[in-house]
């Protein structure tokens, strides 16, 4: 999994099936848990279908020994709770008073539930963690519970921006990508269920309870998966199990509301999920820990154990905005890289322009001292062959052309092997550089005459003479190399072009 953590918080009701409740969650409150509403009478009508509470919903205890617990994934947890005088224990991670506590409209968490007090533990580092409320009640002093909410993280699989939003996609309990077992129509799972604020206003459910009654779907690209379902009177066992991107996690709870018709709540839900990975869930209408399904029956009732399905909600991170800055070794002003370049180049040619003009002079001085040579020589009356030497034409020094460089990702390669061309110095991130090559001309001429001189006048310049000045003109430019795809208009070797490692 690649990319950065977003944080994301999970609102979480009392009836959601995340909370794991000890003991009884649906029975009277001095036997467990009793379900309730803050505007409406307590236990309504238990043959009932329309125990529709009013008010904010919460669950209440009066028993000596009963707890509430969460185990999540994520970096923060919020229980909304009333203590009433009742004594009330708080443990993260089997550490007892990690847990802190503050006035229940204080937070966010809590503001809306009217609860009194919030404990919270948040800057947890991401990952697996259990929290637990202990309480101690009685009839005096009831603990009533109004759930809370988890801070959890979705990746952001990679992706770079300046803003990250969370997409939602909803997938409905109709969606053909659900495949049931068996399959849809009654009496098996029955797609004509009815309950408040319904995703899609469909909720498909079953109450054949069996390991092998399950519906499953695969999905990937998310970062979290949340499970809606409808809870009412005869919702009760359930399992979820979660497979897939190294995972295999199994999950039991119960979704009792003690008679009301509560519509679409939290069944179960996964955050810190991998977007690459391709996960599947499955939903049984089963608790291994409960295999006959007993709990609490009304009077004069029948308990049904049934599970609904209602929609599946993917979450994942969609990144808006321009990415920050780049810190790689990237040009940081191509302009400035490019007016180097072109310097290079003006460089390389005015170099070639002077050498080429130092060449013709010297070829016009040595012409002009065989003519006058040849003039005092046809003064004299010489028949016997001579021989001299002539000063040797300055030699051209190794010399690199000087360049300005601009800021570059870019690295050269050492000069080639065989090469007669010295580097110039160089920075130590391996800039470009531009070796010289020596051209040397011979140290001396020698010429042999038998010419009788000329009494006539200046005689014009002799075959031999000429002969030794193409020589002389020959051996300068065989000394220059014949340009090839790595020199410069001035035969200045270019080393050949390539890239530094992680550029």
């Amino acid at each position: 999994m690649s990319g950065g953590l977003v944080p994301y918080n999970f609102t979480l009701p009392p009836i959601a099936g995340v909370w794991q409740y000890s003991p009884y969650k649906q029975a009277a409150a001095d036997v467990g848990w009793n379900a309730s509403f803050t505007n409406s009478p307590q236990w309504p009508d238990p043959m009932s279908l329309s125990g529709n509470g009013n008010g904010v919903s919460y669950f209440r205890t009066q028993v000596s020994e009963a707890q509430v617990s969460l185990n999540f994934q994520g970096s923060g947890v919020f229980f909304c709770y009333t203590d009433n005088g009742a004594q009330v224990a708080l443990t993260l991670d089997g550490s007892v008073s990690t847990l802190k506590t503050a006035p229940g409209g204080s937070d966010p968490a809590c503001q809306s539930t009217g609860a009194s007090t919030v404990a919270y533990a948040s800057g947890l580092a991401v990952g697996p963690h259990t929290a637990v409320v202990r309480v101690a009640a009685s009839a005096s002093h009831e603990f009533q519970f109004f759930g809370g909410m988890l801070t959890s993280v979705i990746p952001t699989n990679g992706a770079v921006g300046s803003t990250a939003n969370i997409a939602e996609k909803w997938i409905d309990d109709t969606d053909p990508s659900w495949t049931y077992q068996p399959p849809v129509g009654a009496p098996n799972w029955d797609p004509t269920g009815t309950g408040q604020n319904l995703y899609n206003l469909t909720t498909t459910f079953t109450c054949m309870y069996s390991q092998g009654n399950l519906t499953t779907r695969s999905f990937t690209g998310a970062g979290a998966a949340v499970l809606y379902g409808n809870a009412w009177r005869d919702s009760h066992d359930f399992t979820v199990e979660l497979q897939g991107g190294g995972l295999s996690e199994t999950t039991s709870s119960d979704m009792s509301t003690t008679g009301w018709n509560m519509g679409q709540q939290v069944v179960w839900l996964r955050a810190n999920l991998d977007p690459e990975q391709t996960y599947t869930i499955t939903y049984r209408n089963w608790n291994p820990s409960n295999p006959e399904c007993r709990g609490f029956i009304p009077a004069g009732g029948v308990r049904y154990c049934c599970a609904s399905i209602d929609a599946l909600k993917l979450l994942s991170i969609e990144v808006t905005g321009a990415p920050p800055p780049s810190t790689s070794n990237s040009p940081q002003n191509p302009t400035q890289t490019t007016a180097s370049n072109k310097s290079s180049n003006l460089g390389a040619i005015l170099g070639g322009v002077c050498g080429g003009l130092a060449l013709a002079l010297a070829i016009a001085v040595l012409v002009f001292f065989l003519l006058r040579r040849r003039r005092r020589q046809d003064q004299e009356d010489y028949t016997v062959a001579r021989s001299y030497t002539s000063p040797a034409p300055a030699q051209w020094a190794t010399s690199s052309v000087p360049a300005t460089y601009g800021s570059s990702p870019q690295a050269w390669s050492p000069m080639p092997t065989g090469s007669t061309s010295q580097p110039s110095s160089h920075g130590a991130l391996g800039q470009p550089y531009f070796g010289g090559r020596s051209s040397v001309a011979p140290s001396s001429i020698t010429r042999e005459s038998q010419q009788p001189p000329n009494s006539a006048g200046p005689a014009p310049l002799a075959q031999s003479d000429l002969h030794r000045v193409l020589e002389y003109v020959r051996g300068q430019m065989d000394s220059r190399p014949t340009r090839t795809d790595h020199e410069d208009d001035t035969g200045t070797v270019l080393p050949p072009y390539s890239y530094r490692a992680g550029d």
